[in-house]
Formats: structure tokens, sequence, C-alpha cells
């Protein structure tokens, strides 16, 4: 191994091209990278000095063995980021668990898997509580959309916001609890989705004091939690409702950074993970 695993997925086992652009600023620095599949059986993880997470796209098909694999990993060297907050973040009920410390979110309820539940008027997108990439995800949904997905999995019911398709969402990209820079992500025509692979558009936007604001407010909600309040790395996903900004998702697990579209972003990652390492004992 070596000094930095920058873990990923079969799916990319040399990373994401993305996560180049945090390779090269590592090696800049005089540290060894290399790119580790987090299910690889002959993976030494103990040989590498920091594992932090990155393009661990099939987790949520397999999350229980990914939490595992995050309590084993962090046992043996220093995982970022760590267990406890990828175990917290795996299951997208920690939108309530911000709410209750008084973080804005986009209105959210949760359906266990077996439970009845009512929609009621309106309009309303249902997803899996444990997804990605808008897998599974409906809009518009009806009362047997909700029903035919939670007879197997816990869900999440929110409105359908249709500032979405006009004006997209924002990701506020942070390094070790500071925005560094924001995208924002428009679908394409006629869709809601606002990943790149939906055929969205994506263009940087100016980082404000009302995304510094935000995301602030839910690295307070973390620690109130007991959990890491500045993250090595952070996605806070939100919409502006109004005037009011509401997180979608705060990505902790293996989000985007947009490295690409901010290159600075690239250094300042590498910067923070120079630093932890000259602290690890």
């Amino acid at each position: 191994m070596r000094d930095v695993a920058l873990v990923t997925f079969a799916g990319f086992p040399d990373g994401y091209e993305d996560d180049h652009l945090l390779a090269g600023a590592l090696t800049r620095r005089d540290l060894t990278v290399e790119f580790v599949c987090w299910d690889d059986p002959d993976a030494r993880w103990p040989a590498a000095r920091i594992a932090v997470v990155r393009s661990t796209w099939d987790y949520f098909g397999r999350v229980d063995a990914f939490c595992d694999w995050a309590d084993y990993v962090g046992s043996v060297t220093a995982l970022r980021n760590d267990a406890r907050t990828i175990r917290w973040n795996s299951h997208k009920r920690y939108l309530l668990d911000l709410a209750e410390h008084g973080v804005p979110i986009v209105p959210t309820t949760l359906v266990s898997a077996g439970e009845t539940a009512t929609l009621g008027s309106g309009l309303y997108v249902v997803k899996p509580a444990v997804s990605g990439g808008a897998e599974r995800t409906t809009r518009f949904a009806s009362q047997a959309d909700l029903e035919e997905l939670a007879a197997t999995d816990d869900v999440l019911v929110q409105p359908y916001l249709d500032v979405i398709e006009s004006f997209g969402e924002l990701s506020i990209v942070c390094i070790a609890g500071t925005p560094s820079h924001v995208v924002r992500k428009v679908p394409a025509t006629g869709d809601f989705r606002t990943q790149e692979q939906h055929g969205a558009e994506v263009t940087t936007i100016e980082l404000t004091d009302a995304h510094r604001a935000i995301a602030s407010a839910a690295f307070d909600a973390l620690g109130a939690l007991g959990l890491e309040a500045n993250p090595l790395y952070a996605r806070v996903d939100a919409v502006e409702v109004g005037d009011e900004l509401q997180i979608m998702e705060l990505e902790l697990i293996e989000p985007t950074l947009w490295l690409a579209w901010y290159p600075p972003a690239a250094d300042l990652l590498a910067a923070s993970i120079e630093t932890q390492l000259t602290h690890l004992p």
C-alpha cells in the first residue's frame, strides 16, 4: 500500500477521473497514492497510512457489508470520513436528525419498510432511504408507487419541487469543514434528476454567505450528534426554496467533489490529508 489509499469500486478500479486531480495534488506533496477497491480481498488496509473513501459507488447495494468494511478499516488505519460518520450517513434518515438540530431540510417523511402511509394531496417524490444516483426515485409518485417501494425498503417521501427543474440543485463542496466552491446542476429538459449521467448540466457559481451558513449549520449538527464536526470532505446538496436554502442531502461518504470545476479544491483537499497524516500516531 501507499501513504494514501483512495478507495474506489470495481466500476472504476483506477479511480474516477475527478479524483485523478486529487491523486496528482497528493503526489506533488511527495505522498504515495494508490486507488484500491473497497471490496478487494487482497487489499492490505493496515499498510496504508490513511484510506480516503472516494468513488465507492456500489456501496448502497451492499450497505451492511460496506459499513462492516468501514468498521474494520477504521480499526487498522485512519479512515476518512470515519466509520461512524459513514454508518450514520448511509441511511437518509439522517435528514431527520439534521432537522431536529435546526438545520433547514426539504420536508421529509420516513416510511419504514412494511409500514403503510398515505400520500394525501399534492405532488411527491419517493425514493429509497438507502440509494444513490436517483436510483428508484419516482417523480409525481402515486400511492401505489409508495406502497410498492415501502413493501421492501425504507422510503423517503418529499414534496416535488419544480424549482429543481428550472433552477437546479446546488452542491456546496466543503473541505475540512470549510466551503470551497459551489456548482449548480440543472436537469436535462423534461427530467428532474441532477446527476451528470442523466444529462444534467453542471456550472460553477459564486460561493456566497448563504452557502457558508447552511454548511455551517449542518456541521454544527454533526458535532451535536457526536460525529466529526469538520469532516475531511463533504458535499451539501441544497435547493433554493423562495429565500431559503434547504438541504436535500448531506453527502459524507462518496460524493463527487467537482474538483475539475474548481481545481484549487484538489490542492486544498491534498493539504488537509497531509495535515491529518502529520497528526497520526
